[in-house]
């Protein structure tokens, strides 16, 4: 029985272990180049927070003010940018502005998840709330938390290990496998 509930300990520990290696901390820094459009490859808008506040004077309407998150991808040369803007709407959805940008910090991303090389390969999935979306970057799955934060979460949804991962469909190593033995 001793045997049973030690076994029991270690798998507990080692599953706590392993799940604290599926998530890091990733810094967000203030972005001071305003000139980037030109260099924008993907642009997604996050769903818009919508806040309302009481009228200042007897007899006017209250005002409504909007909060969104915009994930912004950048490519120069081969390279990847990732930049998280902040955009404001006033009443009824006017006057959209701009009231931050933040890059995320890429490099120290990929050196918690084991990449090595060239900071390429990211790809928007889709929006999972008002402060997080999910992505992949080289053929992993990711889920970021916590836009407005200085710190982000990003979450691996899908496994590290490469054995685990679904095979391509229709290349080489698929012709390898379903050919017949001889």
């Amino acid at each position: 029985m001793r045997s049973l509930s030690a076994a029991i300990i270690v798998l507990l520990v080692l599953t706590c272990l392993s799940l604290d290696a599926l998530a890091a901390e990733v810094r967000v820094s203030p972005w001071k180049n305003r000139d980037y459009y030109a260099s924008i490859v993907f642009l997604s808008e996050g769903p818009i927070t919508w806040r309302s506040t009481p009228p200042k004077t007897a007899g006017e309407e209250p005002t409504s003010v909007g909060r969104a998150y915009r994930v912004v991808q950048l490519i120069s040369e081969i390279y990847d940018t990732l930049l998280v803007e902040e955009v404001t709407l006033g009443n009824e959805g006017c006057c959209k502005k701009v009231r931050g940008v933040s890059r995320v910090d890429l490099d120290g991303f990929a050196k918690a998840f084991g990449f090595v090389g060239e900071i390429s390969g990211f790809e928007f999935v889709k929006w999972e709330s008002e402060t997080s979306f999910r992505f992949r970057f080289k053929g992993r799955e990711f889920k970021l938390t916590g836009l407005g934060n200085s710190n982000l979460t990003i979450s691996e949804l899908s496994a590290p290990n490469p054995a685990l991962q679904p095979t391509p469909q229709g290349g080489a190593a698929e012709r390898r496998r379903s050919a017949p033995y001889r």
